[in-house]
């Protein structure tokens, strides 16, 4: 598996992935089949697009 396709694999992560046990986020890696990827040679876009992958929904203070 290519980079780019590790990268495109890791969006089956689920939202919570780096809220997970270590063991818990290998298993997860390993059924992708991405425990090699080191992600190089990512653009700012595909940056953005992982960091807003990962990003907790904003909350609405239902008070205000």
């Amino acid at each position: 598996m290519t980079e780019r396709e590790m990268f495109e694999a890791s969006f089956q992560r689920p939202r919570n992935y780096f809220r997970l046990s270590a063991e818990e986020q290998w298993r997860i890696d390993k059924s992708l089949g991405i425990l090699d990827w080191e992600g190089d040679g990512l653009s700012d876009e595909d940056i953005r697009r992982y960091k807003l992958h990962y990003q907790e929904p904003r909350r609405i203070n239902a008070a205000n």
